[in-house]
């Protein structure tokens, strides 16, 4: 991210190119669940646990594909990218720490990330299943985890004439421009 977004400096690249390079042949059991943590040997040290070690192995490989122009770093970053996907209802899988016969835990960190991670590589994914993602993210942090708004912050929308961010209403540059954190409004007046 450092040579695409602050300075070609080629010194950057290698670094990158050598650190991916180890991640390929190491990082992942083959099936590109990435390893937590590796030895210097390229020993797994933690198993695959983590959806968070996912979604920054899809961030890096996206970012070098971009910065190398190589499409088998692309591949990588899309493949890790259908697997963060395909484990967001269960994020840790076996490795899961809720305790048998209690409430379920909703917490908004994947959707924030997984939003993040969208906007970062959406350069190298079918932007339809990105706007998707990104939509998906918001409802869950705007409408599932913050299902109602304290009282003080409806009545400063009600003041500015504001109406709720209703999910039919969006286009994708604003779900863009809000997942960024740009301030969008939709105005009645």
């Amino acid at each position: 991210m450092l040579y695409n977004k602050v300075a070609k400096r080629p010194e950057w690249l290698e670094c990158a190119l050598q650190g991916a390079e180890f991640l390929k042949k190491y990082g992942h059991d083959g099936n590109y669940n990435w390893y937590f943590s590796l030895t210097r040997e390229g020993r797994p040290l933690v198993d695959p646990y983590n959806i968070f070690s996912y979604t920054f192995a899809t961030m890096a490989f996206a970012q070098l594909a971009i910065a190398s122009g190589d499409t088998g770093y692309a591949a990588i970053a899309k493949k890790t990218f259908d697997r963060v996907l395909e484990k967001r209802s269960n994020p840790k899988g076996k490795w899961c720490k809720a305790h048998p016969g209690t409430r379920p835990i909703k917490d908004f960190a994947l959707p924030m990330i997984l939003c993040n991670l969208s906007l970062e590589i959406e350069q190298l994914i079918d932007k339809q299943l990105i706007d998707q993602t990104i939509e998906t993210c918001l409802h869950e942090v705007m409408e599932v985890f913050l299902p109602e708004r304290p009282r003080a912050y409806r009545r400063e929308m009600s003041r500015r004439k504001t109406i709720r961010w209703s999910t039919p209403s969006r286009d994708a540059r604003s779900t863009r421009a809000f997942a960024r954190g740009d301030v969008v409004h939709h105005g009645l007046g």
